[in-house]
């Protein structure tokens, strides 16, 4: 709790795999795998367990560009909570702030800049408020503000809230 882990390696090394493996995202040709007690050969165990980590993958795949941050957010806040969204959440709003992504929430992803699309994901990976934060190479593409602000998000969220974060 309260560490930010880097996985490093070669492209190909396993990483990647690693992290679906650990996120009950793959399973595992032998072997069994104990994440917060949770042991990943049983489907009970996997389901509980999603509740308790968030993955920040790819901009490109993981976010529906024809619609706006806000929209996405709330798309999202219904799949990782399970609850509608009627008003948005306080935790939402002040990360929202945060991430200074007041000025552009409610335009279309599509004309986001990467950074902003990575900070969108973060704060969607968050929204379960998560004891593990995988991410998968978080920092691909980004300027310099930008990697700056994610790597301040990252360290707070694992100091101030005592999450797990493992990047690649």
């Amino acid at each position: 709790e309260g560490e930010v882990i880097g996985l490093i390696g070669e492209n190909g090394s396993g990483k990647t795999t690693f992290i679906k493996l650990i996120s009950g995202m793959t399973h595992p040709d032998s072997g069994e795998i104990n994440v917060l007690g949770a042991l990943l050969s049983d489907e009970q165990s996997i389901i509980a367990l999603r509740n308790s980590i968030s993955i920040l993958g790819d901009a490109n795949r993981a976010l529906y560009w024809n619609i706006s941050g806000m929209d996405n957010i709330e798309y999202f806040w219904t799949l990782k909570t399970g609850k509608p969204f009627r008003k948005i959440p306080k935790q939402v709003l002040d990360n929202i702030d945060r991430f200074n992504m007041r000025s552009f929430i409610h335009k279309r992803v599509e004309t986001y800049s990467k950074g902003m699309k990575q900070r969108l994901l973060l704060l969607i990976s968050l929204l379960n408020q998560p004891k593990i934060l995988f991410m998968d190479e978080p920092l691909n593409g980004l300027d310099f503000e930008n990697a700056f602000i994610l790597k301040q998000i990252i360290s707070e969220f694992a100091k101030e809230n005592g999450g797990t974060v493992i990047i690649t």
